[in-house]
């Protein structure tokens, strides 16, 4: 159980290493493209773009977008298909991103994304700026992620970590963490409480 909370603290730190850029990519470049080009052409802008936004150690691809301008602006993507470096591919039913105000007006990776269907579960993210106890000393901006999970599989997060043991069951997680997202210093895990449920260990053979 021990060896499982230290793979899911990594998977943590390992997806907020680059989710500054991902948000940035997704949400800010998407919602002004849009109006430029038409919808069939956005995943591949989209695609072009994380690509080269993250030194081409991203792919992402989807099949429908929808945007909307009114009650929350945000941006949803449907069928999300995402090729990380480290790991196995992402696949996800809804990639939904809804940008701060600050996020909108100054290019800051803060507000809320929600992936539902990732691990055959659900996942919220909320990311804001981090009130630092002593300010004039601290000269990198960081920010506070809290995460919501809710009925991951564990054997489909093995696979993602390509971990040599099997296991079964499904995870629920709730977590706060004090990170740069330029990965500038490392990640802080405030808070970590994990309920694991028909968890299982079958033996290879």
């Amino acid at each position: 159980m021990t060896n499982i909370v230290g793979a899911i603290k990594n998977l943590i730190i390992l997806v907020f290493k680059n989710i500054g850029k991902i948000i940035f990519v997704l949400v800010v470049a998407v919602i002004f493209t849009v109006f430029l080009f038409p919808l069939n052409e956005l995943s591949d802008l989209a695609s072009q773009n994380v690509s080269k936004y993250t030194n081409n150690q991203y792919y992402l691809d989807f099949d429908t977008l929808k945007l909307n301008l009114l009650s929350d602006l945000g941006v949803q993507l449907g069928n999300v298909y995402v090729e990380t470096p480290r790991t196995a591919p992402l696949t996800f039913k809804q990639f939904i991103a809804m940008p701060s105000l600050s996020a909108i007006l100054y290019a800051k990776p803060q507000g809320t994304i929600k992936l539902k269907g990732l691990f055959k579960g659900d996942v919220e993210i909320k990311v804001s700026k981090h009130k630092e106890d002593n300010p004039n000393e601290t000269k990198i901006e960081r920010n506070l992620i809290s995460v919501q999970a809710n009925r991951l599989s564990l054997a489909d997060l093995k696979n993602f970590l390509v971990l040599p043991v099997n296991m079964s069951g499904s995870m629920s997680l709730s977590s706060q963490i004090i990170a740069n997202l330029e990965m500038q210093q490392t990640p802080e895990i405030q808070d970590l409480t994990i309920n694991i449920k028909n968890f299982d260990m079958p033996q290879t053979t």
